[in-house]
């Protein structure tokens, strides 16, 4: 029994360059794709009981999907803690009120963006996470496995729930003229 985990586990092995390259167009540096790609693996191994042998690229690519979407989840909640200020503003510090104001709107801003994301579904969050990153919509639908049209139409409806939860329009999430 224990040889056919381990050969079914070999068989998904082989997937292995493919999970790197999703990682890679999720915006990963190398380093940080191979490291995900290895716990993508220990995963699948660890649950090899529940694996049907069905849709093996499929079934390897969708937990690099989750692992990836959790990484970029956890990353968004580090930087959220940290305040960033731009050059120009530490340049000048002539009246540091307005610097420390500035500053807190931003970060107040930036917290009340991503409570408002963290309550879409997993798939609108990963869309817009992906979109704020600054990847194209060319990257990004692949990676979600949908067609641009499709996350054209997702993004956009994140959006309008988004404006509802805000109030107003996000800013940085652009408009429906999504290329």
């Amino acid at each position: 029994m224990a040889d056919d985990r381990n050969e079914q586990f070999e068989e998904l092995f082989q997937y292995y360059p493919a999970v790197v390259k999703l990682l890679r167009t999720l915006g990963l540096d190398p380093e940080d794709a191979r490291d995900l790609a290895q716990e993508v693996f220990v995963r699948v191994y660890e649950h090899m009981g529940a694996y049907r042998g069905e849709a093996k690229l499929n079934y390897v690519l969708t937990i690099a999907r989750r692992l990836a979407y959790n990484l970029t989840r956890d990353r968004h909640a580090a930087k959220r803690e940290g305040v960033t200020v731009p050059t120009d503003d530490i340049l000048d510090l002539s009246d540091k009120s307005d610097l420390a104001d500035k500053s807190m709107e931003r970060r107040e801003s930036g917290e009340r963006l991503q409570r408002a994301i963290d309550q879409l579904s997993r798939e609108d969050q990963m869309a817009l996470r992906l979109q704020l990153a600054g990847h194209s919509l060319e990257d990004i639908a692949p990676v979600l496995g949908i067609t641009i049209s499709a996350l054209k139409s997702r993004l956009n409806a994140a959006r309008k729930k988004l404006r509802e939860l805000l109030g107003e329009d996000p800013e940085g999430l652009g408009g429906r003229d999504d290329r």
